[in-house]
């Protein structure tokens, strides 16, 4: 309302006029200490979830690769039961054998031990089932601790590779001769961090330690 007209209903009215309230641009309100609180906590909760964490990636990969491995010994298992055929797994890192590959599942020739050549298939990827524990996949250097053999055969001793006979049992063939295992123990490495898959002679099952 202008100033005329309030002066005009002053003289009515009988009242001093009222001065008009002058409102002022508001002022932005300050953040309190608890908001800013809060703020720095959310930042500092994405800060750590992006930068690097190193010890728990690596102890993930190390798990993804021991039950990559122990998936291949069940499977070498599996199928000599299925089959009525026997199979083996050959763990061989510093790729002494033909195969260039750390792992490799296959059927076992009776009449040679040391045959590899019959590598079965993956069942899902349908490829070849060798691989290398390091892959693209886990992306970390992850190492076989290998001391002559993952295998203690009875009377034969350390081997790097074990057969499964139609019942699922882990022997070892030489010449259509059945050797028993004795102990069975594959140690995955990355640095100090180490996971152990142990095979039970009696059972053929494997466990990751």
């Amino acid at each position: 309302m202008s100033d005329v007209r309030l002066n005009q209903a002053a003289r009515i009215t009988g009242r001093p006029p009222r001065n008009p309230v002058k409102r002022t641009p508001g002022r932005q309100r300050g953040l309190t200490l608890i908001e800013i609180s809060l703020v720095v906590a959310i930042l500092g909760i994405v800060a750590l979830s992006v930068l690097p964490n190193i010890t728990p990636a690596d102890s993930t990969a190390l798990d993804a690769a021991a039950v990559r491995l122990a998936n291949a010994v069940r499977f070498a298992r599996n199928e000599s039961i299925r089959t009525g055929l026997e199979h083996g797994i050959l763990i061989d890192q510093d790729d002494s054998d033909s195969t260039m590959r750390d792992f490799v599942v296959y059927r076992v020739n009776p009449l040679d031990a040391a045959d590899f050549s019959n590598v079965l298939y993956h069942p899902v990827s349908r490829q070849l089932f060798d691989a290398r524990v390091n892959d693209p996949v886990i992306l970390r250097q992850i190492s076989i601790v290998d001391d002559g053999g993952a295998f203690e055969i009875e009377g034969i001793g350390k081997r790097k590779f074990i057969h499964f006979d139609r019942t699922g049992t882990p022997v070892y063939l030489q010449n259509t001769e059945q050797h028993r295992l004795l102990s069975g123990q594959i140690t995955l490495a990355r640095g100090d961090d180490q996971r152990s898959l142990s095979l039970d002679p009696v059972t053929g099952r494997v466990v990751i330690q």
